[in-house]
């Protein structure tokens, strides 16, 4: 930053300039992994404190952020603000100041700001935040990283979170911000009009701009999402592509290969051909519980393994994609790909293994 001020001065261009320094999101505050270097096994990468929680959360620690804009002999130097200021604010505001107008019949997301830059009024006096995103899972690791849309106006914020309840009805929290910027006190109950207030904000809020309102998804934690697809049942030891069964009875549902593991050390093997130099295997992996797996590369069937590289599922019986990266000392002839620890049933599709010379190889069900 200091690198590009200077060079800004150095060209005579500093007075003339709006420099705006902004993040995305709050810090990254999630529990340490098992990945991080050591002696970092305790401390997260973030404190937001005071604000509450911290990147992908709906609470003060995910969703405020610093703002600082400079323009010599404009702003003020030194000069803060408590205005309520939101990033689609930045289009219409630097349009104003470049002396530009929005093209005719834009609608826009974002208010004027450019006089409350310079210390007057601001037109804004509410801002929503919609983040249809997260789950329980998630929420149990980074509070607030749960799918839900807020309103503040003034001092007032209220979070709405869609389906959190038992009955699977809508959550709503309210928080004082002047007074408990840790939301930490939900003052829903005790303020039921301001609440109906508020929440009418958020629906009218969600009506105008179209939003997406996630729903519930039935099958979630299901191992098998269709019951009722189609099962093409496979040879007990034999798989499509080569491919040699070690992990429990094998069935195609829906083009994916789905597996019942049998327990401890379910492994899928299949001839590797690779010589000496980094290669890597990707694939779609989707398991209802969260788990640690494992490719392993050997010399010859029934030999020593040469190379073992985890790597992890997140259990939300959701599909996601996994790239180990292999780095072979010497030729290898054998892989075996075993499943996670503690997912009774996998689902497998779209593996590629890519060697360090030749031909990726792609096995689809």
């Amino acid at each position: 930053i200091g690198r590009l001020l200077q060079a800004v001065d150095d060209a005579g261009i500093a007075d003339n300039t709006i420099i705006v320094f902004y993040s995305d999101n709050g810090g990254f505050a999630y529990p340490p992994r098992k990945t991080d270097p050591e002696g970092y096994a305790d401390i997260p990468a973030t404190s937001n404190l005071p604000l509450r929680s911290g990147k992908a959360s709906l609470y003060e620690g995910g969703t405020r952020e610093p703002f600082i804009f400079a323009w010599p002999g404009k702003a003020k130097a030194g000069a803060t603000s408590d205005i309520l200021f939101q990033s689609v604010d930045f289009y219409p505001t630097l349009l104003s100041f470049a002396g530009l107008t929005p093209r005719a019949g834009l609608k826009l997301d974002g208010h004027d700001q450019s006089k409350a830059l310079l210390g007057g009024e601001s037109p804004r006096d509410r801002v929503f935040c919609h983040f249809p995103h997260g789950n329980a899972t998630r929420d149990s690791v980074m509070d607030g990283f749960y799918a839900g849309t807020y309103v503040r106006k003034g001092d007032w914020k209220l979070l709405r979170f869609y389906a959190r309840n038992d009955d699977e009805s809508d959550d709503l929290e309210l928080y004082d911000l002047k007074n408990d910027l840790g939301e930490r006190r939900n003052l829903a109950k005790e303020k039921p009009q301001l609440v109906k207030e508020l929440n009418g904000l958020i629906t009218d809020f969600l009506k105008d701009t179209e939003a997406v309102i996630p729903k519930l998804n039935p099958n979630f934690g299901k191992s098998t999402p269709n019951a009722a697809a189609p099962k093409k049942a496979l040879a007990p030891d034999d798989l499509p592509g080569g491919w040699k069964n070690r992990a429990g009875k094998a069935s195609v549902i829906e083009g994916a290969l789905h597996i019942e593991s049998k327990g401890a050390d379910s492994f899928l093997g299949v001839g590797a051909g690779l010589s000496v130099g980094p290669a890597k295997l990707s694939f779609r992996i989707r398991a209802p519980q969260a788990g640690e797996g494992k490719v392993t590369l050997l010399g010859s069937a029934g030999g020593a393994e040469m190379l073992s590289v985890p790597y992890r599922t997140s259990g939300e019986a959701v599909w996601q994609t996994i790239t180990v990266e292999l780095n072979a000392k010497q030729a290898a002839s054998i892989l075996r790909l075993y499943l996670p620890a503690g997912s009774a049933a996998v689902d497998l599709d779209d593996i590629v293994l890519t060697p360090a010379q030749g031909t990726p190889r792609r096995w689809e069900f």
